[in-house]
């Protein structure tokens, strides 16, 4: 396996391409904001330069390129596999409800006896990430590593995409599926969020919206409020420095942000799915923390080769809107863990996608989430 990052940056390429790197199994991660025609002259020469090449990416909230964090940018990652075939699966999703059914699909799509992993990356608005993930889990053996991100568009919440056959295409979900035994994948999630307050039991809840009403037959919104402070008065916004964490029947721990809140019937709206019965915790963040929680995402993968090493991290943008200036730092906690021989590329999303407890993937929010892939 080799690979080679780079960075496009004012029309100008931090290095030359390896174009000796095309190859029918060589896959390339191009990370961008959500504007694709302004960066439309490096895309069309990756797109000239490796023709062979099967080429994924996604829209961003700002991009990760080894230690640096960048924004408007392509963040690129050319690998080719030696011993490793990959393969390009893709499915359109129109409408929200539609997500488990197109996420069962996209799983269909492969062959299972070989398949060691897939990576997901999926349009981040008109898909509801938790039924996707749902989906892909109804087909596919747990052994097999599931990671990946949503896209995202820097908080506008209009539009995001996911390159498809070369072009930047909203409403798609790309997976791609490693096969072969010399294929290696290591991942870890962390927040770094601190708990505040006892645990307590989702009482009632619409599973369809993810809309909670009562934490132990109390409306959750009036106890929301009451241990944010003054922070409560700017709700929605403030939420995302109190997240919660969702604990289901199975053990997975699973952080979740607040989508947004009815005071009439004192209920809270948050991304990914909840059910009445799983355990829920308040959480609470400083940056300190939240960087503390990078590193220790890097700190719990485990690789001992000296051969190149691919990291493909992806952090929440709700993790970027409380670090603000400091963002950066957590790159930089990644890269002071990693070894020489790790290249890293990633982006700033709407949720990340990653492996539980359980063995099943998840759909998670304000987390660093960090895939590492290498051939023995």
């Amino acid at each position: 396996m080799r690979t080679q990052i780079n960075l496009y940056q004012n029309g100008t390429w931090q290095k030359e391409l390896d174009t000796s790197l095309d190859s029918e199994n060589t896959l390339i991660n191009i990370f961008s904001n959500d504007d694709f025609k302004s960066n439309e002259k490096g895309f069309q020469e990756i797109f000239d330069k490796f023709p062979k090449a099967i080429i994924t990416g996604c829209s961003t909230t700002g991009e990760i390129y080894q230690g640096e964090l960048h924004d408007g940018t392509l963040s690129v990652a050319i690998t080719k596999f030696e011993k490793t075939k990959i393969v390009a699966k893709y499915v359109k999703v129109e409408k929200l409800e539609e997500s488990f059914e197109k996420g069962s699909n996209l799983a269909k799509q492969f062959d299972q006896k070989g398949l060691k992993a897939l990576f997901v990356l999926s349009e981040g608005i008109t898909v509801e990430g938790s039924g996707l993930v749902a989906g892909i889990n109804s087909v596919l053996n747990r052994s097999i590593a599931v990671t990946g991100g949503l896209a995202s568009d820097n908080g506008k919440l209009k539009e995001t995409w996911v390159l498809m056959n070369r072009k930047a295409a909203p409403n798609y979900v790309s997976a791609i599926g490693f096969y072969g035994e010399n294929f290696n994948i290591d991942y870890a999630s962390e927040g770094g969020w601190n708990k505040y307050g006892m645990e307590r039991i989702i009482t009632s809840c619409d599973e369809k919206t993810n809309t909670i009403y009562t934490v132990d037959d109390k409306p959750i919104l009036k106890l929301y409020k009451h241990y944010m402070g003054e922070h409560a008065n700017n709700l929605p916004i403030s939420a995302l420095q109190f997240p919660f964490l969702v604990i289901d029947e199975e053990n997975d721990k699973k952080i979740r942000t607040l989508y947004s809140v009815d005071e009439e019937t004192q209920s809270i709206r948050v991304y990914g799915d909840i059910k009445e019965g799983d355990k829920i915790i308040f959480l609470k963040g400083s940056p300190s923390y939240i960087i503390a929680g990078a590193q220790k995402a890097a700190q719990n993968l485990r690789y001992t080769l000296e051969s190149p090493v691919l990291a493909l991290s992806i952090s929440c943008m709700g993790r970027r809107a409380v670090l603000k200036e400091q963002t950066e730092d957590e790159i930089e906690a990644l890269e002071e863990v990693f070894k020489s021989n790790v290249s890293q590329v990633g982006f700033y999303s709407y949720g990340e996608i990653s492996p539980q407890a359980s063995g099943k993937c998840g759909l998670l929010n304000q987390t660093m989430t960090v895939t590492l892939m290498w051939e023995s």
